[in-house]
């Protein structure tokens, strides 16, 4: 039989508090996320690493103590306030994708067990309406309405595949 990896739920409490402090932070940060970029502008936009942010880090540096050299459109001033705020952003991005990486893997985890469990679900009903148990056909009927059609199938096979069996 197949091992559940999902098999403690969150207490709402702290899903309620998680909430709570995402929608926190959120406000915190609005008045700093007021820039809305099209994924147009996105795409031409350059792009920030770690190895791009030592070279941003090393150029903020020579600009800061060389600006006879700097060209005149580049203000040390402006130059600045972009390097800090790439820096601080660029931290807090590296910590909420990391939890965000984690938070997607235990939804793929949660949702493939509890979809495997009613797919499972679905074969059972499907077989008792097959065998003409009393009240599966409104059961298998209101399930098959709601399948999503999850994975690859013939657009003439009816409802879900059968699941496959555990090891």
């Amino acid at each position: 039989m197949k091992t559940n990896v999902h098999s403690q739920n969150i207490p709402a409490h702290v899903i309620e508090e998680a909430t709570s402090k995402l929608n926190e932070l959120k406000e915190l940060l609005s008045p700093y996320t007021t820039v809305g970029l099209t994924a147009k502008d996105r795409k031409r936009m350059l792009r920030l690493g770690p190895k791009t942010m030592d070279f941003v880090g090393v150029a903020f540096e020579i600009a800061s103590n060389y600006s006879a050299l700097l060209p005149e459109h580049i203000s040390v001033k402006e130059f600045e306030v972009d390097h800090v705020g790439a820096q601080q952003l660029f931290s807090l991005q590296v910590k909420l994708e990391s939890f965000l990486q984690k938070l997607n893997d235990l939804v793929v985890v949660a949702g493939s067990e509890a979809l495997q469990a009613a797919l499972a679900v679905y074969a059972s009903v499907r077989f008792a309406h097959t065998q003409k148990v009393p009240g599966a056909k409104a059961l298998y009927e209101k399930m098959k309405s709601k399948y999503p059609n999850v994975g690859r199938r013939s657009a003439k096979k009816e409802g879900p595949p059968a699941p496959v069996a555990s090891e």
